[in-house]
Formats: structure tokens, C-alpha cells, sequence
């Protein structure tokens, strides 16, 4: 839950981030942001999953 939580909050912030720095459209930084929020996650759990084995 905190991974999924952590991901989402990090992901949000590349989005603003993303248009404050670069001044993309709303859905270009909605995009940033869900990519950096699934891709965070996918290392988080992988990395999860190798030291749990």
C-alpha cells in the first residue's frame, strides 16, 4: 500500500513538474504523470520481489 501510495505522489509531482518546467498541455503532464506513477511501481514491486525470494 505505501508503494502505491509513494508511486502516485511521485508521479503527480513529475506531472506538475512537467508542465511548470517544460509548459506542456494538462493531458501531456496527465501522460508524465501516469507513466512515471506505473512505471515506479512496476520497479518497486520488482524490487520487492527480488528481495523477498
Amino acid at each position: 500500500m505505501i508503494a502505491v501510495l509513494a508511486s502516485i505522489i511521485i508521479g503527480i509531482l513529475a506531472g506538475i513538474l512537467h508542465r511548470t518546467m517544460e509548459g506542456v498541455s494538462y493531458y501531456e503532464a496527465m501522460k508524465t504523470a501516469g507513466g512515471t506513477t506505473l512505471g515506479l511501481l512496476i520497479v518497486i514491486f520488482v524490487i520487492m520481489t527480488y528481495i523477498w525470494s
